[in-house]
């Protein structure tokens, strides 16, 4: 068999594994695989990721290692959870939205990702790949779609704001005519207008902490008229995008 799967082939190779199966198990398949498994795409993926599964993979391992040298394929990394070990988010809710693939399976349950989930892993790593890019735009994400994601990201920006804000700029730049789209929990909100409103959404969307002496400054400037605070917002606006373009190019350098 080629080294590099399309659905009929990873389907094969799961009906393979679960003639090997004793007991019922539970695989929940994630990133190009459950693209081309779960929701149909044309291209073909090295492996098969796999989220989450119960038993754990690793109890299984002879079991995938015989369906390898069945199918005569290089090594039994055609299935793996690798890809958990990522700097990819997970929504914590993802499993309400998996999709259950049905083919006569006797002993296994496959489920695959979302299109909702499927995008937010990809949109939150650090560098992603043009394949990235084409699998996310051939989802073919709906108004409901971005609504949850918009959801999911302000749930991220409570706790991680560079990544809430990362995984929306990427969005924006992929789909740039989508008005639906954008997070309430760190948007820049027509509420701001008093210096502790700015505070708030420095601290909200950047995770800035803005020094004290420019606080001051700030309020002195607002008496006197020389400045106004959608001027304000503005520097906070430019403060924070330097604060996450450094702390981004920061992580890029420790992966390399």
């Amino acid at each position: 068999m080629s080294s590099e799967f399309n659905k009929k082939q990873m389907l094969l190779l799961l009906h393979s594994l679960d003639k090997k199966l004793k007991k019922p198990m539970e695989l929940h398949i994630c990133g190009g695989a459950a693209c081309i498994v779960g929701h149909n795409f044309s291209r073909r993926s090295m492996d098969i990721d796999v989220l989450a599964s119960s038993p754990m993979l690793e109890s299984i391992h002879e079991q995938i290692k015989e369906v390898a040298r069945e199918m005569r394929l290089e090594d039994e990394k055609w299935i793996n959870n690798d890809s958990i070990r990522g700097d990819h988010y997970i929504p914590e809710d993802y499993k309400e939205r998996l999709i259950e693939i049905k083919d006569n399976f006797k002993y296994l349950r496959v489920f695959c990702l979302s299109r909702v989930d499927i995008a937010i892993t990809k949109l939150s790593i650090y560098r992603i790949r043009e394949r990235d890019i084409n699998d996310i735009s051939e989802l073919k994400l709906t108004h409901k779609d971005y609504r949850i994601i918009s959801e999911i990201t302000g749930r991220i920006a409570k706790y991680k704001p560079d990544k809430a804000l990362s995984i929306d700029h990427k969005l924006h730049s992929l789909n740039p005519n989508n008005d639906k789209f954008g997070s309430t929990k760190y948007e820049k909100q027509k509420s701001i207008s008093t210096i502790e409103d700015v505070l708030m959404y420095a601290k909200n969307r950047y995770n800035l902490k803005i020094n004290p002496e420019i606080i001051s400054m700030w309020k002195n400037d607002l008496v006197s008229n020389e400045i106004a605070i959608a001027d304000i917002t503005k520097m906070v606006d430019s403060m924070g995008n330097r604060f996450l373009k450094k702390n981004q190019d920061l992580n890029n350098e420790t992966s390399i």
